[in-house]
């Protein structure tokens, strides 16, 4: 999903972005030192990530677990 975002964005630089995962994403998925993070940095590149950890997403009358939203501003 992050080449798919990657190749959207095109040329265009990322300013920053927006990021919310579910509470169970965290070091219980992804280890203690951030990896989830370093993913999207690993292929985004470096800019300023701002978030929160929350238990699930809201869409429409659903709700779902284990989930990761990001928001890019170009």
């Amino acid at each position: 999903m992050l080449g798919d975002l990657r190749q959207r964005a095109g040329n265009a630089p990322i300013r920053g972005g927006l990021y919310f995962s579910c509470c169970a994403r965290g070091p219980n998925q992804f280890g203690d030192n951030s990896e989830e993070l370093g993913l999207i940095a690993d292929e985004l590149g470096n800019f300023p990530l701002v978030g929160f950890f929350a238990n699930g997403e809201i869409s429409n009358n659903r709700l779902y677990g284990y989930t990761g939203v990001l928001t890019l501003f170009l």
